[in-house]
């Protein structure tokens, strides 16, 4: 989904903010692995949202898209719900290149070497995406494929092409 459309997912039926225990919400459609940098988890959701889930600091989105937690999700059988107030519901957080977030994201694997780099399925944009969270913001990056275009073929980068990765190791 590019940063400019306004398809974002769902936010009216599965809203996903960080925060602490009780005030957090992560949707259960996620994938989680133990963090290699200390205590709790990495996820990545169908919505397109790389967290942290922490024992003592909660929910934190590392990696693309989250509810404000300053409004409050308008209702989907709301027929005056005008864009602005639907776009104003969003943070990105990261940047993504060529200005699109995951789409529908199945799975992840974190690099054994450095666990600042995470690996991701990036199912429906049929790439792997490459996450570097070593600066200030996580960099989003295009892995191996070309966004958006379907195949099956061997390759280094922009030469593999891939139908819909569901999986990585």
């Amino acid at each position: 989904t590019s940063l400019g459309q306004k398809d974002m997912p769902w936010p009216e039926r599965f809203p996903f903010t960080d925060g602490q225990r009780n005030q957090a919400s992560i949707n259960a459609r996620t994938t989680f692995r133990a963090d290699p940098t200390g205590p709790g988890f990495i996820g990545i959701s169908y919505e397109g949202r790389l967290l942290r889930l922490h024992p003592t600091n909660g929910v934190t989105t590392l990696a693309g898209i989250r509810t404000r937690s300053s409004v409050v999700p308008y209702s989907p059988f709301d027929t005056d719900a005008d864009d602005e107030r639907e776009a104003n519901q969003w943070d990105v957080v990261g940047t993504f290149d060529q200005d699109t977030l995951f789409n529908r994201p199945q799975d992840f694997a974190v690099d054994p070497s450095d666990p600042s780099i995470i690996y991701v399925a990036d199912t429906y944009n049929r790439v792997i995406r490459k996450v570097d969270l070593s600066g200030a913001e996580a960099q989003i990056t295009t892995f191996a494929g070309a966004l958006g275009q379907a195949g099956f073929a061997d390759g280094i980068g922009a030469a593999a092409r891939f139908n819909t990765p569901w999986s990585i190791e």
